[in-house]
């Protein structure tokens, strides 16, 4: 079984990399995607901050490694990606799988710089998530304020501080400047790998 993980910091381009693995024949496990239909079929939007909060009681009420005991399940391939990752546990479970590697993706600027770009992405994605799963166009422009992170919660967020313990844990960095740069480094690390 070939196992590759990702974990980064929010907006770091986690899911950008998972694409792009995926199309080299590796089956795409996306924690975020799980939590998402979860929270869709309960009739809540997909914010950061509900995704953070449901995680946080699934692995309270289970364990910290239960979604990746669960995403596992619905693999299908030998070859899988499985993005998102947030805790040692995590990597723990998915190293006694088979071969597994981490890679740990991150913007790599400037630290203002970096906070900036993901900040960007991170208002954008959030502003992209259809309005009528659960609430009238007019209600959600006047919640929107409440549900998006602003500039300085989104820099100091729990996500983030308990995901960079995981960098340690990686067997490759990649610096996320452009896809074309991450498809760059993501090459040198299959030649690794061989």
């Amino acid at each position: 079984m070939e196992i590759i993980g990702i974990a980064g910091k929010v907006a770091s381009g986690k899911n950008t990399l998972s694409k792009i693995i995926e199309s080299t024949g590796y089956e795409n496990l996306s924690i975020k995607s799980l939590l998402s239909e979860k929270l869709m079929n309960d009739e809540k939007l997909p914010y950061f901050a509900n995704l953070i909060d449901l995680r946080k009681r699934l692995e309270e009420r289970f364990s910290e490694k239960y979604l990746v005991q669960l995403i596992s399940d619905y693999k299908s391939n030998d070859k899988f990606v499985i993005s998102d990752l947030w805790n040692q546990e995590e990597i723990k479970y998915l190293k006694r799988m088979g071969n597994f590697k981490l890679i740990w993706v991150e913007i790599g600027e400037h630290e203002m710089v970096e906070k900036n770009f993901r900040f960007n992405r991170y208002t954008k994605r959030e502003s992209e998530i259809p309005s009528d799963l659960t609430m009238a166009q007019e209600e959600f422009k006047n919640d929107w304020t409440s549900r998006i992170l602003n500039y300085s919660e989104f820099c100091n967020n729990e996500y983030d501080k308990k995901v960079k313990k995981l960098k340690r844990y990686a067997d490759f960095v990649l610096k996320n400047k452009s896809e074309e740069k991450l498809l760059l480094g993501l090459n040198e690390i299959y030649k690794k790998l061989q």
